[in-house]
């Protein structure tokens, strides 16, 4: 049995519908919660899937569980609706069902301490993740001889239907047009944007709106700013702070120019 930095070997991890972690300094009682397969596309039921027989154990953090009336089933799972990743199909063999996932998922669970399941059954055809549409801002902008003017900023967050990792195309809508960042890892969403009730997450100076892509604390920033002539969509990286190093949000650079005033 493998164990994770900074756990004994007598340390066990068991899950059934909540997680205790056991340790030489004692206990994290901590419980995700299981969310319940969705409709397939053709508008038949969830599968026949036993959720309440999840179990995660052992330091290799492998997924069992039980299913009636289904050849397969996917796994789903993340520390956020969103989710980060779904396996390949599994086999259902007597009723049963087993996956252990990427190695990546024990060092993510053990620094999240909750996450979210989800049972699919593997013959459907699921519907493709709905796109994201951030709801306008209007922001205030200045150019460099003193023009003032206003401008729409919105986003689309849309995900991509892929095993492994999740990922987004993320795409800025200025004044209605549509830019295309890119495609980014992770889970997607926004963190404010100028004059919003979140807008104190827009610590990059000259920030008015942002969307940021986690995966396993590390990821992307995509950022609008202000500039004497407009606005620019700039990239940057991000990462969750570890033992060994503080957060870091930085290293912006610049996909599109944007020239708004004359």
């Amino acid at each position: 049995m493998k164990t994770l930095p900074g756990f004994a070997l007598s340390t066990a991890l068991v899950i059934l519908l909540g997680i205790v972690i056991v340790g030489g300094a004692g206990y994290v009682a901590v419980y995700p919660e299981v969310l319940k397969a969705p409709v397939a596309s053709d508008g038949s039921p969830s599968a026949a899937i036993d959720e309440d027989s999840l179990v995660v154990s052992g330091m290799d953090a492998t997924i069992t569980g039980t299913a009636s009336g289904v050849e397969s089933v996917r796994v789903w799972y993340g520390d956020s609706r969103e989710g980060i990743w779904t396996s390949d199909p599994i086999a259902v063999v007597d009723g049963k069902w087993s996956v252990t996932p990427p190695a990546s998922f024990k060092t993510d669970f053990v620094a999240a301490q909750s996450f979210y399941f989800s049972v699919k059954d593997a013959s459907k055809e699921w519907s493709d993740p709905e796109a994201t549409l951030v709801e306008p801002t209007i922001i205030r902008i200045e150019g460099a001889g003193g023009t003032r003017g206003k401008v729409s900023v919105a986003w689309k967050i849309e995900p991509l239907g892929v095993d492994g990792p999740g990922k987004a195309e993320v795409t800025a809508i200025i004044n209605g047009e549509e830019h295309l960042v890119g495609t980014f890892e992770g889970t997607c969403a926004e963190i404010g944007s100028e004059g919003s009730a979140v807008s104190e997450l827009l610590i990059a100076e000259g920030e008015v709106a942002g969307v940021t892509c986690y995966y396993a604390g590390a990821g992307d920033e995509i950022g609008i700013f202000k500039t004497d002539e407009g606005l620019s969509i700039r990239v940057g990286e991000i990462a969750e702070p570890t033992a060994e190093s503080d957060s870091f949000r930085g290293n912006f650079t610049t996909k599109l120019d944007l020239k708004l005033m004359q």
